[in-house]
């Protein structure tokens, strides 16, 4: 088997701060400019994205703005790869966000959650995984 060969790789890093998502959306879009994707494809992958790297600066980093969060973005002539890199411990419980829906979520005016389940209707594959002493959450989008 062949390696998988990108046709390009990118990598940002932010301090956990949120004024920095304006740059992380900038990123994305700059990385999403030549994909054959529509527009409301290209803004929901950014809008997940930026979800995805809030709560890698919120939860994760919990808010320490001495931390920063790593996003790296590979492009194959398939799929779409995101990495969201942080330095949070590995006590998140995934499943407990997951088991809400949308409506539980907005009727009981509960504030986390929405923005996994946005994340995984928007991406073909969402994982979040422990690397290096790292909170990891995967993102991926394959291209058609």
């Amino acid at each position: 088997m062949m390696p998988k060969r990108f046709l390009s790789k990118t990598k940002l890093t932010v301090p956990s701060v949120k004024k920095h998502l304006t740059e992380v959306r900038k990123f994305v879009r700059q990385q999403l400019e030549d994909i054959n994707l529509g527009n409301v494809d290209k803004s929901q992958i950014v809008l997940a994205i930026d979800e995805a790297c809030a709560n890698a600066m919120v939860h994760g980093n919990q808010g320490n703005k001495s931390k920063s969060i790593d996003i790296e973005m590979s492009v194959d002539t398939e799929h779409l790869e995101i990495k969201i890199s942080d330095d949070g411990s590995n006590d998140f419980d995934i499943a407990k966000h997951l088991s809400k829906d949308i409506e539980e979520l907005v009727k009981n005016k509960e504030k986390g959650g929405m923005g996994l389940k946005l994340m995984h209707s928007v991406m073909d594959e969402v994982r979040f995984i422990r690397e290096k002493s790292k909170n990891v959450c995967y993102l991926r989008k394959v291209l058609q």
